[in-house]
């Protein structure tokens, strides 16, 4: 699922807006975003979503 993303700059940080509409999508897939992995690879912005596995309280990520 392509995800817009927007940076906010906030200072000297900077910060990711995850749009609601992106976890609603997993939640209607049956999975609860627990966290969200960002790497860099490539000059690109790579978001992962981490999952709370409800069955044994464990984490896996989701891809696309």
């Amino acid at each position: 699922m392509p995800l817009l993303r927007k940076i906010a700059k906030i200072g000297n940080a900077r910060a990711l807006v995850i749009p609601q509409q992106y976890l609603d999508y997993w939640k209607l897939k049956g999975k609860e975003v627990k966290q969200i992995g960002l790497d860099i690879v490539d000059d690109k912005l790579i978001v992962t979503p981490i999952f709370e596995n409800k069955e044994n309280h464990s984490t896996e990520e989701g891809g696309g």
